[in-house]
């Protein structure tokens, strides 16, 4: 155990992290590793809480499998059935987009002008990354219906067929949250904290308003002029809650947003592991687990070789054939990866980090830190 914390350690410090934790699964046993500070006054520990980013997405598509276990969700029907209006990508009106393509990410619906296109006038709020992260109140129309209003943007709908091209979309993880909204006539966040989160006994939500122990939610810190400095702390999380907008239109959130401790975080790791329990509580039918597993895409993508639904596939590193999500906002890099077979499986959550050394080809801090996975 010494050995490995000081390995955990060493990475850490070769990376400038600020404060990281991570949970190694393994021989039926959780190995807590702990790094820095979680706050400018805190230390980090096992129960430290931090706002994981993309991994967030496996947990919306637990959402919507759940109603797929159900039979209240059709993977590959229209998801204008749901939504309740009819969404067709402009440059292919005759094909229908499914919940399938909205978890392998090939809906062809895209998160519209990226960040650095947008700027502060707000004629220029349109698709979903100009109205990200405001508590303005747009609907899935507004964004998705052509010329319904000044959010719109054609830029939304990429020119491939719907289901043929891979092309990351957080949007697409925000709209299938709305169609559990419609299908279970709850809001998204109250829905997965009723159906898994409070049923395995885990302090986590997508509303960091919900979490008991907010006291121990981590800051968050990004490299400037090189130096780690203080990016987001709980108090501005909290300021930056959502409004609760009318069910199903609560897109802004689902796709990066669930506050867990990589502790909390295991236990739906090994949950999946299981295909559905976790020490004698069933959340899942164990097939409705094992579809998530089905690959569904496969491409050449570096980091998205192979798709499961909402699931990133790795057929062989270190030696392990891998499922689960990277993450990386707000300063946070994050991983869930896990070999559902061998029965092993890895989180890691760290709070900002000085280098994250993708662009030298040296290995980046989550292939270091999964490195541990075989120790």
């Amino acid at each position: 155990m010494n050995e490995l914390k000081q390995k955990f350690e060493k990475i850490c410090e070769s990376f400038g992290v600020v404060g990281a934790s991570a949970c190694i699964f393994k021989n039926n046993q959780v190995t807590s590793l702990n790094y820095g500070y979680a706050t400018d006054s805190e230390v980090t520990k096992e129960d430290t809480i931090y706002r994981i980013a993309s991994i967030s997405k496996i947990i919306v598509a637990l959402a919507a499998m759940k109603l797929v276990e159900e039979k209240r969700l059709d993977l590959d029907e229209d998801i204008s059935v749901y939504l309740g209006f009819k969404l067709r990508n402009i440059y292919h009106p005759d094909s229908k987009i499914t919940t399938r393509m909205l978890m392998t990410q090939t809906s062809s619906i895209t998160d519209g002008f990226d960040d650095e296109d947008m700027t502060n006038d707000e004629a220029r709020r349109d698709t979903y990354n100009g109205v990200n992260g405001t508590f303005l109140n747009v609907t899935l129309e507004d964004l998705l219906i052509p010329n319904a209003s000044v959010y719109y943007n054609d830029i939304t709908f990429d020119k491939n067929v719907p289901g043929t091209k891979f092309i990351y979309s957080n949007f697409g993880c925000g709209i299938l949250a709305c169609i559990v909204e419609r299908i279970s006539g709850e809001y998204f966040t109250d829905y997965i904290r009723r159906i898994l989160l409070k049923p395995l006994g885990l302090d986590a939500s997508f509303r960091i308003d919900d979490i008991e122990a907010f006291d121990k939610v981590s800051s968050t810190y990004i490299p400037k002029n090189g130096e780690m400095v203080l990016y987001r702390t709980k108090e501005r999380f909290l300021a930056g809650v959502y409004p609760r907008f009318e069910i199903g239109q609560n897109y802004r959130g689902p796709a990066g947003g669930l506050f867990i401790s990589a502790k909390d975080l295991s236990v739906i790791m090994q949950m999946m592991i299981n295909r559905g329990e976790y020490h004698g509580i069933k959340v899942f039918e164990k097939e409705t687990i094992e579809l998530m597993f089905v690959k569904n895409w496969e491409g050449h993508d570096e980091n998205y070789r192979a798709k499961g639904l909402q699931m990133i596939i790795f057929d062989n590193l270190y030696g392990h054939k891998l499922y689960g999500h990277f993450g990386s906002a707000y300063g946070v890099r994050s991983f869930m990866l896990f070999d559902k077979d061998e029965k092993v499986g890895m989180c890691f959550i760290a709070n900002g980090l000085m280098d994250h050394s993708y662009t030298d080809g040296s290995p980046n801090i989550h292939l270091k830190v999964l490195e541990l996975i075989n120790e």
